[in-house]
Parts: C-alpha cells; sequence; structure tokens
C-alpha cells in the first residue's frame, strides 16, 4: 500500500539537497514530486525532477486532499509554499516510507504545527491562493473586502470539518454546554536522599616516655694474700644467680565520645502558581436556507461523550499507574474514535494506517505518538460509530473485562513462569494483549497458527523483541477468554 510522505523546507536549496538523497537512496525520480510558487519574482531553478502541474499554484490544495493530506494540514502547507517555501511530496511503499520520513528529517523541515500556529496569531485563517503577503493597501474597501473573505473562508473551513448531523421527529434538541474545572491536589514525590555513613580510621599515635635496665657486669680483680679457711670454703663448689630486670613499655586505650553528628530535616514552605486550561463549549447557531432535498433517514452516530465512561474505565485498568491525568490522555481517545468514523480509514486494519495516524497526531501533539498511541488504538478498535463497543461481539461473556480474568493469569504464571525470575507485573501487558485478541472482532473465528503472524506484528510494534519470551502467556489469555481451553 503506497503512502505520502511530505514535508515543507524554507529554501529551494534544502529541498533539493533531500530530492538529491532520496534519488540516491533508491527512490524513483517520478514519485518524487516539488512544490514552490512560481508567481514570485525569482531566478528559475533547475531540479532533479520535473516539474508537475498537479503540484503548482490553486491545484495544489486539491492534489494534497487527494493523496491522503488532511485537511487542515494540507491548508497549512499550501500557505507555506505560498509564502515562499517549498514542499516536497513523496509517494512511498509501506517498507520504505520509515527511511523517506528519515531522510526528509534529516536537514530540519519546517515544524508545520508550530509555524502554523504563528500564522494563526497574525490573523492567518486559511488557505488562499489568491491571498498576497505584501502590506496591506490603506483603502477602506479593500480591508472589508479582505475581511469578508477572511469570514467566508473560516466558515468553509468550519463548515467542511464539522460532522453534520440531521434531526428529524424531535420538537427539541439539546446540545450540552461543557465547562471544564481544574482542581490542583498535592502529592509527595521523592526529591532526592541523605545517607551518612560511619567508618573507624587508624592513625599513627606516639609518647616518649623512661624505661630502666639492669645489665650484670663481671670483672676479675688481682689479689695477693695468704689464704683462710673462710677464703677455702667460698672456693667450695657453688653457684651464684644474680638477675637483670628490665622495663618494657605497656600500651592502653580507652575510646571517649569526642562529637556527635547531628541529622534533621529541615521544612520549607512556599507558594507555587499552577496554570493549565479549561475548555469550554461555544455553540453557533447559523440558519441554512431551505432547499428541496430529499430527506433520507438514518440512524445518527453517536457521540464521543457517549463513551466516555468506556474510555475512562479503559484509563484506570491501562494508564492510571503512570501518573497521567484521565484529562491528558481523553484527546488520544477522542481521535482514535475520529478515525473510527473516518470514511478514509474505512475497512483498513490498524497497521495499514497507522503511520498516517501518527502524521496526523503529530501535526497536533507534537513528540507524543509513542505515550498516547496505545489509548488512540483503543479509541480505533473498540469504539463504532453506533453507540456499541467493536470487540464486545467477540466476547463470550460481554459484561466481563481484564479485571474478572486476573486471578485465572496470575495462577497461570505461578505454574508457568514463576521461577523464570520474573514478576508478574513482566508478564502481566502479554496477558492483556491476549486478552485483547480474544476479544477483538478482527480475530473471531480464527484459530492461533492463522493468526500468530498478525499477533506477532501487532505486539513487536509495542515491545519490539519479546515476542518469543511472551507467546505463551499470549496465547493463554486468548484461549482463555475465547472459550478455547
Amino acid at each position: 500500500m503506497a503512502k505520502t510522505l511530505v514535508a515543507l523546507y524554507d529554501t529551494f536549496t534544502d529541498a533539493e539537497h533531500v530530492v538529491q538523497e532520496l534519488i540516491e537512496d533508491g527512490f524513483s525520480r517520478s514519485d518524487i514530486h516539488l512544490a514552490l510558487d512560481h508567481t514570485k519574482s525569482r531566478t528559475a531553478h533547475t531540479s532533479s525532477v520535473e516539474w508537475d502541474s498537479a503540484y503548482e499554484g490553486a491545484n495544489l490544495l486539491d492534489t494534497l486532499v487527494d493523496l491522503g493530506v488532511p485537511h487542515d494540514a494540507a491548508h497549512a502547507y499550501a500557505e507555506g509554499v505560498r509564502r515562499g517555501g517549498v514542499l516536497v511530496v513523496v509517494e512511498s511503499s509501506d517498507d520504505r516510507a520509515e527511511r523517506g520520513m528519515e531522510i526528509l528529517r534529516r536537514l530540519q523541515p519546517v515544524d508545520i504545527h508550530e509555524r502554523t500556529a504563528q500564522w494563526r496569531h497574525e490573523g492567518w485563517t486559511g488557505y488562499d491562493a489568491n491571498a498576497i503577503t505584501s502590506t496591506p493597501t490603506s483603502s477602506a474597501a479593500a480591508t472589508t473586502r479582505r475581511s469578508q473573505e477572511q469570514a467566508r473562508s473560516t466558515t468553509r473551513a468550519a463548515d467542511k470539518g464539522a460532522r453534520t448531523r440531521r434531526v428529524e421527529g424531535q420538537e427539541e434538541v439539546a446540545i450540552p454546554v461543557v465547562q471544564e474545572d481544574i482542581t490542583i491536589g498535592k502529592r509527595e514525590v521523592e526529591r532526592g536522599h541523605v545517607r551518612v555513613y560511619s567508618r573507624v580510621t587508624e592513625q599513627p599515635a606516639e609518647e616518649a616516655v623512661r624505661l630502666r635496665e639492669e645489665k650484670v657486669t663481671v670483672e676479675r680483680r688481682p689479689a695477693d694474700r695468704p689464704a683462710t679457711d673462710a677464703d677455702f670454703a667460698a672456693a667450695a663448689k657453688e653457684a651464684i644467680e644474680i638477675t637483670e630486670t628490665a622495663e618494657e613499655p605497656v600500651v592502653t586505650k580507652r575510646a571517649r565520645v569526642v562529637e556527635e553528628v547531628v541529622v534533621h530535616k529541615d521544612v520549607t514552605e512556599h507558594t507555587e502558581t499552577v496554570r493549565g486550561t479549561v475548555r469550554h463549549t461555544d455553540v453557533d447557531v447559523k440558519r441554512e436556507p431551505e432547499t428541496a432535498t430529499e430527506t433520507k433517514r438514518s440512524t445518527a452516530p453517536q457521540d464521543f461523550a457517549t463513551y466516555d465512561p468506556m474510555c475512562r474505565k479503559h484509563y484506570a485498568t491501562a494508564f492510571a499507574d503512570r501518573g497521567g491525568a484521565y484529562t491528558e490522555y481523553e484527546p488520544a481517545y477522542r481521535f482514535g474514535y475520529e478515525l473510527r468514523m473516518n470514511e478514509r480509514y474505512r475497512g483498513r486494519d490498524w497497521v495499514a494506517l497507522e503511520a498516517e495516524a501518527r502524521r496526523d497526531w503529530e501535526l497536533r501533539h507534537p513528540s507524543t505518538w509513542e505515550r498516547f498511541k496505545d489509548a488512540i488504538r483503543y479509541g480505533w478498535e473498540s469504539l463504532t460509530g453506533t453507540g456499541t463497543v467493536g470487540s464486545q461481539a467477540a466476547r463470550p461473556m460481554a459484561k466481563e473485562d481484564f479485571a474478572t480474568y486476573n486471578d485465572n493469569f496470575r495462577k497461570h504464571y505461578v505454574t508457568a513462569f514463576g521461577d523464570r525470575g520474573a514478576a508478574y507485573t513482566d508478564y502481566e501487558p502479554a496477558y492483556r494483549y491476549g486478552y485483547e485478541l480474544g476479544t477483538n472482532e478482527r480475530y473471531r473465528g480464527r484459530d492461533w497458527v492463522a493468526l500468530e503472524a498478525d499477533a506477532r506484528r501487532d505486539w513487536e510494534l509495542r515491545h519490539p523483541s519479546t515476542w518469543e519470551r511472551f507467546k505463551d502467556a499470549i496465547r493463554h489469555a486468548w484461549e482463555e477468554v475465547g472459550g478455547r481451553r
């Protein structure tokens, strides 16, 4: 399936460099298109691709919409070209789309979301091929005509993007006016740790002390006198022993507390201003002229508010432990609902539309796809336009949800994986995914061999390179929920 890649650059040089890299990487010249404003006086450019009239002037907007670019994004890109930018459009196959986007991002394309916000702040309301960017004339008539044209353009854009619901057979219709209130609470978070360590160290110590030592000295004295009986008696066999003594130092140590280290916390309070945004429903009433058209009765699709309790329940199960409030995830559920209601995506599976859905989402909420894509997918897969849950038809017990099977899954974890050294929380996403497979209408009537390839691809998109580790848990949940065990 073909995909359309679009990027806007401020200069022709940057766009030409991107085109050269795309061609060198194997993209066909016939699949690459450049759009720039030829009405401005500029030096003629030479390009590696041929010019196509479908990408010039007033044709550009219709061409982008036909290629699948969302209406608002097409207006923004066309306005960027009208203001002097250069648009690179690449028609790519699925397997080459990621590589193409990598090349387009390499030379820092214009952030179209940020640029559109800047234009709207300056008064821009929508793309007009006949508009001019020069200094406006001082003529009051010209100013009035321009204001009227902007008002009509705004009305057309609002009407084109709105969903019309015809009401028949009712005398009164209530349109809820929603006002959000913001509540600021407090929670305690850790900001760091202080650890105090104590240890024993040794250092040399010395002190001088006087010591006494005895030593026996033997000396011979010459004598010359007559010997007496006492001398003979003393000369008899006899042993004389004299003891030498000496002093040696004796070391004794006594420990004393000389200092105390006291650790305590100082608590301070400060006032912090927390800012947020709240939404309010504005209702504009416009009377349409009467026309003789045939009345066609149809069942009106339910508004997103009908599914809000369902989305809140899914949020509490899947995302509440991540620290974000439901109000942060509500736009993602709403976006998934809008995908489901869009005729453009009818009959397509998630793998086929994910890249386009991501591009549309990133235009509104840059760099947040990975965080919210699971909520978006839930909205797309589970919410239909008739007030029912699309996956419920496949459930053997319609009122049961994942929590009903949680005890069963925990028992299976203990038996099958408890000795692998991982906690149940590591395997819970796998059981939850198997539960989703078992309750998804898309897989009704298929056995495991038939759906394993699709299931593995979807799982790897969320948890790369982990299928072999968790597939047994996924299959157990799929079989348990579907009554196949």
